[in-house]
């Protein structure tokens, strides 16, 4: 079984899905949500990338596709 695992990045919810490449099926799919102690974005990426991190050590998955960030807000120049 060949796994990729999903992620939909976010501050406040980063969604997460487990596929397998034969077949094409969602094995699972959940959503990180940080703490509400997690005040700042520097606190809750650090949080995030934690709880990836030990999903990834257990799943250990083949390849990782991250969605590209989506910032409507920011404005560049």
């Amino acid at each position: 079984m060949c796994l990729i695992l999903g992620v939909d990045p976010g501050l406040r919810a980063t969604g997460l899905v487990a596929l397998e490449t034969e077949g094409c099926k969602i094995l699972d799919a959940l959503t990180l949500r940080p703490p509400k102690s997690c005040i700042t974005a520097r606190a809750r990426v650090s949080w995030i990338a934690e709880e990836v991190g030990k999903i990834m050590e257990v799943e250990r998955p083949l390849a990782l596709a991250v969605e590209e960030g989506y910032v409507p807000h920011y404005k560049s120049g």
